[in-house]
């Protein structure tokens, strides 16, 4: 799964530190990603203050083309580590200060946000930059099955030690979270230059017309990534009243299958291109959120209905595993290497502009005409989706070279 022929050769002590950064990052994420809905009932949050918090969260995501401009004088392995202290900082005053739906409690959410923001678009920025030509997806693949390990290993003792029914029995995993996070900063700070080019290049602020497809692709993504974040585990919570065990179990299963899809999911994209594969995970979406629709009004007693539904969690999660291809459409559209880090970041910035208006959006539907309508729409956009990815570029076939 791991094959080292997929680096380049002048890089390999980067990517080890990349994949030693990637899996403290998992565990971090693993301690804490899992813990976020429940932890939000657990401190009062009602469906009003649930969609009123994801735009608040994800405003650094909706400026990140300028904070990645405002840190260019960084690399990116420094500034993955400002992303990684970031997050632990936050965490830590989550623990200590936080004992209710207040604003620190906001302004912590948004500390955490702005770490993982920023991280957003080094991760496969860097993934790329030490990948070998041809093997990027599969080098993306690898890194989302390591973090995968990790989150997993971090999942198991939450699910069969972790009670999770007040607010000081979360303060705990708030600790173990920062603690990843700031190994994994110390990671990706011991990233070095070369004299010959850089290794982890600065950012610079790049907006060009030719990445217009992938601008809207993002933005589009931005709005069904919604649906997948907060409206449906949110359903699986509020309306089906589904446990911390249960979601937790839910994110194991699917972390388990993730660490041999991920990687496989990269070859496929090498090897067909990444219009197919976004494609594909756009109708299976589609699908998902339509079916969504029908059975979320059913009773939560009915025992099938909830394995369904669940089954559906776990299939949208896989989905968005070809949501990579994004990425690596701007690798084959760039003319320059240096614009690829900043596009990724501007197209960050695209999917959160969705980010912050579609939670309102949702919400205001959710509460007056019924939570069916909100994944009626999230089918429409999986569909909109969709079509614009069957704009992207088939895959170019391999000239050889004659000698």
């Amino acid at each position: 799964m791991f094959k080292r022929d997929s680096f380049h050769p002048g890089m390999k002590r980067e990517a080890i530190l990349l994949f030693v950064a990637i899996a403290f990052i998992g565990l971090s994420q693993g301690f804490s990603e899992n813990i976020w809905t429940n932890y939000y009932s657990v401190i009062g949050m009602a469906t009003n203050d649930r969609t009123l918090l994801e735009p608040i969260r994800e405003l650094p995501g909706l400026l990140m083309m300028f904070i990645i401009a405002a840190l260019s004088f960084l690399t990116l392995g420094r500034m993955g580590a400002v992303a990684m202290v970031t997050r632990a900082v936050g965490l830590l005053s989550l623990a200590w200060f936080v004992d209710g739906f207040n604003p620190v409690f906001l302004t912590l959410m948004v500390v955490i946000s702005l770490g993982d923001h920023i991280f957003m678009p080094l991760r496969n920025s860097i993934g790329i930059t030490v990948a070998k030509t041809g093997s990027e997806a599969r080098v993306i693949g690898m890194m989302d099955a390591m973090a995968t390990v990790l989150y997993l290993a971090a999942s198991l003792p939450i699910l069969f030690l972790f009670k999770g029914k007040a607010i000081g029995d979360y303060r705990i995993l708030f600790w173990l979270a920062a603690g990843a996070a700031l190994l994994a900063g110390a990671a990706l700070a011991g990233m070095r230059t070369r004299k010959t080019g850089e290794v982890t290049p600065k950012a610079r602020l790049v907006f060009h017309k030719k990445y217009w497809l992938y601008y809207l692709i993002s933005f589009i993504s931005g709005l069904r990534k919604q649906i997948f974040l907060v409206f449906a585990p949110w359903m699986l919570v509020k309306l089906f009243t589904q446990p911390l065990q249960t979601m937790t179990l839910l994110n194991i299963v699917g972390a388990v299958t993730v660490f041999f899809f991920n990687p496989w999911m990269g070859h496929l994209i090498d090897r067909f291109g990444e219009r197919k594969l976004l494609v594909g995970g756009g109708l299976v979406a589609s699908a998902i959120y339509a079916t969504y629709a029908v059975l979320c009004t059913q009773s939560p007693e009915n025992g099938v209905v909830v394995l369904v539904l669940l089954a559906l969690s776990y299939t949208d999660r896989l989905s968005q595993s070809t949501l990579m291809g994004r990425d690596i459409f701007v690798k084959h559209t760039a003319s320059d290497p240096s614009e690829i880090m900043p596009t990724l970041s501007a197209g960050v910035s695209m999917d959160h502009i969705a980010s912050v208006v579609s939670p309102m959006l949702g919400g205001l539907i959710w509460t007056t005409v019924g939570p069916q309508w909100v994944f009626v729409a999230g089918a429409v956009i999986a569909l909109v989706y969709t079509a614009m990815c069957m704009l992207v570029p088939g895959k170019k076939p391999v000239v050889e070279k004659v000698a």
